[in-house]
């Protein structure tokens, strides 16, 4: 497609580019492959509640890499305690309950195929079983990699199979807190 040059050189017809619907298919494409829309949640229509209680502090925050074989954090790590009881942040089928990589690790399915990850949790469910909201799923373990506490769980969200997975930020999946302004 060729746009014609306005009197000043250099210059497009913005008007005809709009006409043609381009600058919103442009922001559109941009603000896809920025590392925001990484970081966005996923639009499941279900709001998910915390996998440790009481509300634990986040110690290591989602770094989504720009490219998918950069190094980053593709999740974020929770605070907690060894033994700890870890539950479904969401309703789901558990797809995996085991050891991977050396972590025993809970991997969730939920509705439109959006999976969560708990690690490093030893597993009290089985594959194939459904979970509600708020269901144990397994016990925290200590050791987690960078994770300078006692035992920090790792809780990730992704889309897609896991070879071409595209990681979610796992805080936006969260139920939003109302908040109460006192009267001054």
């Amino acid at each position: 497609m060729t746009l014609p040059r306005t009197a000043l050189p250099g210059h497009y017809d913005v008007v005809r580019f709009r006409r043609l619907g381009c600058v919103p298919l442009i922001l559109a494409l941009a603000v896809a492959g920025s590392p925001m829309a990484a970081a966005a949640p996923a639009d499941t229509g279900d709001r998910f509640g915390w996998p440790l209680s009481p509300r634990p502090a986040v110690i290591r925050q989602f770094d989504n890499p720009q490219q998918r074989w950069n190094r980053g954090h593709r999740g974020v790590d929770l605070a907690g305690g060894p033994d700890q009881a870890v539950v479904a942040a969401g309703p789901g089928v558990v797809v995996f309950a085991g050891v991977l990589a050396g972590r025993p690790l809970v991997s969730i399915e939920h509705h439109g195929g959006l999976r969560t990850t708990y690690e490093p949790v030893t597993p009290v469910v089985r594959p194939g079983q459904r979970v509600d909201e708020g269901a144990v799923i397994g016990l925290l373990q200590r050791g987690h990699p960078g994770c300078a506490m006692t035992a920090c769980l790792h809780w990730g969200a992704l889309r897609g199979p896991a070879s071409s997975a595209h990681y979610l930020n796992p805080l936006g999946l969260l139920a939003a807190i109302p908040l109460r302004l006192k009267p001054l």
